[in-house]
């Protein structure tokens, strides 16, 4: 065993590991074989877990047996933490944590990151020790919302789920009965089967990769417009007036910021709650989208301009061209008298 993986192994004893990669060789066969072993994957969703729990990240990573998929998991993992190994996050999958130094540096950079988080963990002020802090988890937290809907109040800290979720149905029957089954239109996600686990862990799994990408679009977004506020500022007759746009800019951007992430409105209970309205989208010209970007000033923009015609309707027809074929018939009459008085002449001329 190399030096590195001694060490590796010294320093997931003192992390709090206990399992069996703690053994030489089944370490350094786990590592040789990488993402594409259980026992490599077991260890790392260990060290992440635990990271998850005292980071508070919301990024998990389950085990897989498609090394590429779990890679994937790895890298939006890595990227929640601001990992600074490129190597690790970026590049083609089928290229990444193939060499030993790579897998090496990955175990290394959770083991750290582990200790980091316990020893912040036991420095922090045993004044608060004694204060319990609760995590709602988004399934918790869907639940608080049903029943608050539902005025069904608090369930009891120990109702089995069976229990709880047949209360649910029974309210929500009443509410159907007095409200109408109008009061919802039909789920937008309405799956013909039920889905199994392995389907509903591939549908979460769509689901974040979908989320990464859209709140990268929205901070693209709100980068051009931090960019094109800048602009305005190069302008010579702003320069005194800097501090009101920033002010006034600041105050817009806050709110801007809170929808920066979907959070819990595009998580997978956020699909199951969604209603086939939902899919209705309004044409960017009607009147319930136009009320939140018009202003006053367009008016003083565009304003009224002349009519510069052009309508093809007001113009006069082009007169009728003669057809060359009667042209030609024309000449060819003349023509053809000519020669009949010319052959009369000729023969006079003889007699």
């Amino acid at each position: 065993m190399a030096a590195g993986e001694a060490q590796l192994l010294y320093e997931l004893r003192n992390v709090g590991y206990e399992g069996p990669f703690l053994d030489q060789n089944y370490a350094s066969t786990a590592i040789l074989a990488g993402t594409q072993s259980g026992e490599f994957q077991d260890v790392v969703i260990w060290l992440t877990e635990e990271i998850r729990v005292l980071g508070k990240l919301d990024e998990r990573i389950c085990k897989s047996e498609d090394s590429s998929t779990f890679i994937l998991e790895l890298s939006g993992f890595l990227k929640e933490l601001l990992c600074p190994y490129t190597s690790l996050t970026s590049g083609h999958v089928t290229d990444r944590l193939q060499t030993l130094e790579a897998k090496l540096l990955l175990l290394d950079y959770l083991v750290n990151e582990l200790m980091a988080l316990k020893m912040l963990e036991a420095l922090k002020p045993t004044a608060k020790s004694n204060v319990i802090t609760l995590h709602e988890s988004p399934t918790a937290a869907a639940l608080k919302d049903i029943c608050i809907t539902l005025g069904m109040g608090k369930p009891p800290n120990n109702v089995p789920p069976k229990v709880l979720f047949e209360k649910i149905n029974s309210h929500l029957d009443d509410v159907l009965r007095s409200e109408g089954e109008n009061r919802l239109s039909k789920p937008l996600f309405c799956p013909k089967q039920r889905l199994t686990a392995e389907q509903w862990a591939k549908l979460e799994r769509v689901q974040r990769e979908l989320d990464d990408e859209y709140d990268l679009r929205r901070k693209m977004l709100l980068t051009r417009l931090d960019v094109t506020i800048q602009s305005f500022k190069w302008s010579a007759r702003v320069k005194d007036k800097e501090g009101t746009i920033a002010e006034r800019y600041s105050e817009k951007r806050k709110i801007l910021d809170s929808l920066q992430a979907g959070g819990r409105d595009t998580d997978i209970a956020a699909l199951l709650g969604a209603r086939e309205t939902l899919a209705i989208i309004e044409k960017t010209s009607s009147a319930g989208v136009r009320k939140n970007t018009k202003s006053k000033i367009q008016r003083h923009i565009i304003g009224m301009v002349p009519d510069r015609g052009g309508r093809a309707y007001e113009h006069k027809a082009p007169p009728l061209e003669m057809p060359s074929w009667q042209t030609q018939r024309s000449t060819g009459g003349g023509g053809g008298g000519g020669r009949g008085g010319g052959g009369r002449g000729g023969f006079g001329g003889k007699s």
